[in-house]
């Protein structure tokens, strides 16, 4: 399994997007297709935009306590999937 791990910029937490550094862009769907993110236990569609950022929204964003917990973690599962999750700092 892969593993991206970002810390969260303010820009980011405000915005309720997370940019795709250029090295883990390969691990993700080309922009502009939809994967599905696994959350605690529900399951979101989501996208990468051009601008390589995804959108979490605000509900995952408090679900996950971003506030706090600055450090998102996706993990790309065998079935093509992907769980987000959060660490702390």
């Amino acid at each position: 399994m892969s593993e991206y791990v970002r810390r969260l910029t303010k820009t980011e937490f405000k915005r309720s997007y997370i940019i795709i550094d250029k090295a883990h862009r390969t691990m993700f769907p080309s922009p502009g297709i939809y994967f599905k993110i696994s959350i605690e236990n529900q399951v979101i569609d989501a996208k990468v935009d051009r601008f390589h950022r995804i959108y979490v929204g605000f509900n995952v964003r408090d679900l996950l306590n971003f506030e706090t917990n600055r450090i998102a973690v996706f993990t790309k599962n065998p079935d093509g999937t992907y769980s987000l999750s959060s660490r702390k700092r």
